[in-house]
């Protein structure tokens, strides 16, 4: 079995560029599919969406999932 490194965890809360504050990791990855096309844009709240780049600004966020641990 291999070890698990600390590094390599997932946090449960990260700081959003977007949102303006911390959030719940579940949030973030919402953000982060609708911002790679893969669900649809309405899930995510008015205030996020209005946000001009909010795609671009989500797949250049230090905190991406796929951009920092390269799924």
């Amino acid at each position: 079995m291999q070890e698990v490194n600390k590094s390599d965890e997932i946090p449960e809360y990260v700081e959003c560029p977007l949102y303006k504050k911390t959030i719940g990791i579940g949030a973030c990855i919402d953000v982060q599919e609708v911002a790679a096309r893969h669900i649809k844009e309405r899930i995510l709240p008015n205030e996020i969406r209005e946000i001009i780049g909010f795609r671009s600004i989500c797949l250049n966020c230090e905190n991406n999932l796929d951009k920092k641990y390269e799924r």
